[in-house]
């Protein structure tokens, strides 16, 4: 038990991080119910994944972990998108960056783009605590 609300909070800070992180692109609800709501419905669906995989038979490490966690967000995240109130993810506009030799056009984010990459980074993320936590 003591571990799973560990998890839970870990969950909870990963997403609020990413989500942040990709903050021109998606839009958390205004209200703290809306958005405290928002939250745990995401981490208790990472959550689920570890019985998930043993329900397949399949074995829990880095690479299953990740590919789950991204399907069940990329799913999660859809499902957001056309019920939740005041939770949105637009296409926004990706500055021109310059570094250096390093140049990068101005670009479009997809709404596809922004739920991928978002349930991508975070899925990494969380097989990585997972994986370190072990020790």
């Amino acid at each position: 038990m003591r571990e799973s609300i560990k998890r839970l909070f870990v969950n909870f800070l990963i997403i609020y991080l990413v989500f942040d992180a990709f903050g021109k692109g998606i839009h958390l609800p205004v209200r703290f119910e809306y958005l405290v709501c928002t939250y745990a419905f995401l981490s208790l669906a990472i959550l689920c994944s570890v019985p998930i995989l043993k329900f397949l038979t399949v074995k829990c490490n880095f690479l299953t972990y990740f590919l789950m966690n991204s399907i069940i967000l990329s799913v999660c995240l859809i499902v957001l998108k056309m019920f939740m109130i005041d939770f949105t993810i637009t296409p926004y506009l990706f500055e021109e960056v310059n570094a250096g030799s390093l140049h990068i056009e101005s670009f479009t984010v997809s709404t596809a783009v922004s739920i991928v990459s978002v349930s991508v980074l975070s899925s990494f993320l969380l097989s990585l605590y997972k994986e370190l936590d072990k020790a």
